[in-house]
């Protein structure tokens, strides 16, 4: 067993995931491709269980903190004058980080525009690219991924995606904000 193997096997042991998670260290062979193809798949894994959502900064500022990260231009413009409950800014950081990075892996997109918002009492998120278009539910889990979590908080996705671009996604899930001053969280000193 590699190092890497048996570090991937001590945190999926750690973080008491299921034995599909395990099946995937598993399935891997012993070479140094496959153990960073492995670490980069439980790194994602381990992302999605615990997003890095800020507890003191909230949706707006976090989406910010990703858009800095990528290695294409990504405009953010946030219309939020409160904070919304902590799931649904989980969910919403979640799946906007998803339709980033499909955009960037598989439209090939050179620029993202995020307009983040609250309007008619729910959260808008609309994440528009360059890229190719022709985004298919059936070709992959992500969307469907996307749909499935934004469900969990009684949100939607509506996708714009013709052959040649651009690509429109808009979600929007039902909340009440706070008040700029009163966070859903509570601050840490």
């Amino acid at each position: 067993m590699t190092v890497w193997r048996g570090a991937a096997l001590t945190l999926l042991a750690a973080l008491h995931l299921p034995v599909a998670a395990l099946s995937l260290v598993f399935a891997c062979g012993f070479g140094k491709d496959e153990s960073r193809r492995t670490l980069a798949k439980l790194r994602d894994l381990v992302r999605d269980i615990r997003p890095p959502v800020p507890t003191g900064r909230g949706l707006a500022d976090a989406v910010r903190a990703l858009a800095l990260e990528m290695v294409v231009d990504i405009d953010v413009d946030v219309d939020l004058p409160g904070r919304c409950p902590p799931a649904v800014e989980a969910a919403a950081y979640v799946a906007t980080r998803e339709l980033i990075t499909n955009a960037i892996r598989h439209a090939a997109a050179e620029t993202i525009r995020v307009e983040i918002g609250h309007r008619q009492r729910s959260l808008q998120i609309v994440v528009t690219d360059d890229g190719g278009g022709g985004a298919d539910e059936s070709r992959g889990s992500g969307l469907v991924g996307i749909r499935r979590r934004l469900g969990t908080v009684g949100g939607t996705l509506h996708l714009s995606s013709p052959p040649g671009g651009p690509t429109r996604a808009t979600m929007e899930i039902p909340c009440a904000l706070s008040a700029p001053t009163t966070p859903f969280y509570p601050e840490t000193a």
